[in-house]
């Protein structure tokens, strides 16, 4: 080029000209009129060094850069040598280099080429390289560095299916911030996302984690509960058969060692499975104890079959024992302790006519019946349960008008309707729960307060509501 160009120069314009042609044909636009490639050698020698390495690189060569002096200083003045590698400066500039420690960071950035061991120091290998990798090159450089280099390449090598190479926390979050605004290559962005998706992964299970842990403390205490009252249960029972069988070698006590058997059975057959039912995986606890119950009350019965107490509370057991059946989906254990219930209910009845809890009982006893036959598809004999126990609710609500519980049971026997609704008498069913939303409005009025009653209300009315949308 210089051949080709050939021109004077004026005296004492030498180092003016050769500034301005190391300026023009060298440092500016240095990248494209780099032929052949010398320059882009040398970065790639460092710029492809690869992740932490090339960071480390460019961190010691720009300590290199800092210690450049004033261009007084003599004690770094490299000899005049011939070529690029080691052309005299075209400008003063004097250099003073990065002491010397044989470190591995040293040893690689000697050998590509950027710097040069002179005296003990760490310099550039030329006074040409500063100009062209310069410090505002060595912060572009710095700012373009994957984070994530080592990662990403160790996550390529492995076809993508290294998780262990996936970023996780804080350093995810710091590669994102680094990524945001930058256009990289699809192997970068399928990289990140595939770190995302991990994050989210480990979050949630991290999160059911807990959640399963805690769920597993909480049913830990639940049974510890259940465990106290099944066995607190037990005790009950084994004392109500003993204070039975003191009933049977004691005579004169006889009636009060029945009646505190009883009255532990009550406890059991209520207070304790209304606790436990409210606890989850407590079902067959619930079903052990009222089917030891219901043993236990034939003892007491076979001591004094005129116990008529005892044989009430063997039908609660029943129909109790029922409700737990059902609750384990075993419908024909079901309908066979409601059936149960319902003869000794049946029974009780017939002996006392003017017993309304005693006709109350059957009234229940007729509508459980009913749940469990609609259940096992048995519509006809459902029909005739609901009918039969909305008979006696009409029995006893007239018998006793101010008794709201009595007026309560008449305006919710409205399974009857239900039934009638199955088997496509939509007329019939209206008319049943018109009567039934009169009933319930009257006491709804009666006690504003009373929230039952309120929601007894709102239910019948969207029974009311429906039925005329099928007419």
């Amino acid at each position: 080029w210089f051949s080709k160009q050939a021109q004077k120069i004026a005296a004492g314009k030498e180092a003016f000209y050769v500034d301005q042609v190391v300026q023009t044909k060298l440092v500016k636009h240095w990248e494209s009129q780099d032929e052949p490639a010398h320059l882009r050698t040398i970065r790639d020698r460092i710029l492809l060094a690869g992740g932490r390495r090339t960071g480390r690189l460019l961190g010691l060569y720009q300590q290199v850069l800092q210690h450049r002096l004033s261009p007084s200083s003599e004690e770094s003045q490299p000899p005049h040598t011939e070529g690029l590698e080691e052309a005299s400066t075209p400008v003063e500039i004097g250099i003073r280099g990065v002491s010397i420690d044989d470190s591995v960071e040293q040893m690689e950035l000697r050998l590509s080429g950027l710097v040069v061991q002179r005296e003990g120091q760490l310099l550039p290998y030329n006074r040409i390289y500063p100009l062209v990798f310069n410090q505002s090159w060595v912060e572009k450089a710095l700012a373009t560095l994957r984070p994530y280099a080592e990662s990403l390449s160790a996550w390529i090598a492995s076809d993508s299916t290294d998780e262990s190479r996936l970023l996780q926390g804080q350093a995810l979050q710091e590669a994102l911030s680094w990524a945001e605004g930058k256009s990289l290559d699809n192997e970068d962005y399928r990289f990140l996302q595939a770190s995302e998706r991990l994050e989210h992964q480990t979050v949630e299970s991290t999160l059911k984690a807990k959640m399963q842990k805690r769920a597993n403390r909480i049913l830990a205490v639940f049974l510890s509960v259940a465990i106290g009252l099944a066995i607190w249960g037990y005790l009950a029972q084994q004392q109500a058969w003993e204070n039975a069988t003191r009933a049977e070698q004691q005579k004169k006590p006889a009636e009060q060692q029945k009646a505190l058997a009883l009255e532990a059975i009550n406890a059991l057959t209520y207070q304790l499975v209304d606790e436990l039912v409210q606890l989850p995986r407590t079902t067959k606890i619930v079903t052990r104890i009222l089917a030891s119950n219901t043993a236990l009350l034939d003892r007491i019965y076979a001591l004094d079959p005129n116990t008529t107490e005892a044989r009430r509370e063997k039908g609660s057991n029943l129909s109790r024992l029922g409700d737990a059946w059902l609750l384990l989906g075993n419908t024909e254990k079901a309908l066979q302790a409601y059936q149960q219930s319902l003869d000794i209910f049946q029974q009780l009845a017939g002996a006392d006519p003017n017993n309304a809890q005693a006709q109350r009982d059957l009234s229940v006893s007729y509508d459980n019946l009913g749940d469990v036959q609609q259940q096992l598809g048995n519509t006809e004999q459902a029909l005739a349960a609901y009918q039969q126990c909305h008979e006696m609710s009409q029995q006893l609500a007239g018998a006793d008008p101010n008794n709201a519980q009595a007026q309560r049971d008449l305006s919710i026997s409205y399974k009857l309707g239900q039934v009638q609704e199955a088997l496509h008498k939509p007329t019939a069913a209206l008319s049943l729960y018109q009567k039934k939303l009169a009933i319930a409005e009257v006491l709804a009025a009666q006690d504003t307060h009373n929230q039952q009653a309120q929601n007894d209300l709102a239910y019948l009315r969207d029974l009311v509501e429906q039925s005329e949308s099928k007419l």
